[in-house]
């Protein structure tokens, strides 16, 4: 999504971004790498949780929990080699992917994940980090067009998808209520209920579809609407498998 807001703030109505770059493959493998790097530290911290919820047995049951951990930083590492090796500036936003969603999120003393306000914070975080780095890996990539490193009308263009991501990452929250509540952890539902937290995930991708608009971007706001009649329908209902949905 970033790259696509780049491409649109330098060029009028791109249809897409069709070249083949090996650039493009490498920042596009080093963000999925440590990603998952995050992803199995989250397994292995929710192995509890994750067994009340009865979901998630990759980690613990088919693979051991050393062997993941192995598997783990072998993927941060290979995603950092490959980070830095496509563009060392988006690199930097790549690995604050791992530092908020690896350590701050997941890891003793933070584990912001079992904290209402600072576990969605960091899911936020994460979004703004997503977009800065398709938005710098297009702009640092031009040549003849002046790099602005501060840029404010990064914010216009970024903000909603941000929005967006911060409201499914809500929705996601609620169908571990269940092993998070028996497990001790204080997520934002548990703390402020599950109808305010789907409540405010509508709002969010309400003033998404209101920016994407204002922005002039027909892909954010194109999705924003088509998702708003499946939030509004949670709203009213508000079962799992409509959460889900």
């Amino acid at each position: 999504m970033g790259m696509y807001s780049a491409q649109t703030s330098l060029i009028n109505y791109p249809l897409w971004i069709s070249e083949f770059s090996w650039r493009t493959l490498f920042i596009f493998l080093g963000v999925t790498f440590i990603s998952a790097s995050t992803f199995i530290l989250n397994q292995i911290n929710d192995i509890e949780s994750d067994t009340i919820n009865k979901k998630l047995f990759l980690v613990g049951e088919y693979i051991p929990k050393g062997k993941s951990l192995m598997i783990s930083k072998v993927l941060l590492a290979l995603g950092t080699v490959l980070s830095i090796s496509a563009n060392w500036f988006t690199s930097i936003f790549v690995l604050s992917i791992y530092i908020v969603w690896g350590i701050l999120y997941n890891k003793e003393p933070y584990s912001w994940k079992k904290k209402p306000i600072l576990g969605w914070i960091a899911n936020s975080i994460v979004g703004v980090m997503l977009f800065m780095i398709g938005w710098y890996f297009v702009i640092t990539s031009q040549t003849g067009v002046e790099i602005k490193y501060y840029d404010i009308s990064i914010f216009k263009f970024m903000l909603p998808y941000v929005l967006c991501f911060s409201s499914v990452s809500l929705l996601t929250t609620l169908p571990d209520m269940k092993g998070d509540i028996e497990a001790g952890d204080k997520t934002f539902p548990i703390v402020y209920g599950k109808g305010l937290t789907i409540i405010l995930s509508f709002i969010l991708i309400s003033v998404a579809f209101v920016f994407g608009l204002v922005c002039g971007d027909p892909l954010v706001s194109t999705a924003s609407i088509v998702s708003l009649p499946f939030f509004l329908f949670t709203v009213f209902r508000g079962k799992e498998k409509d959460i889900i949905r």
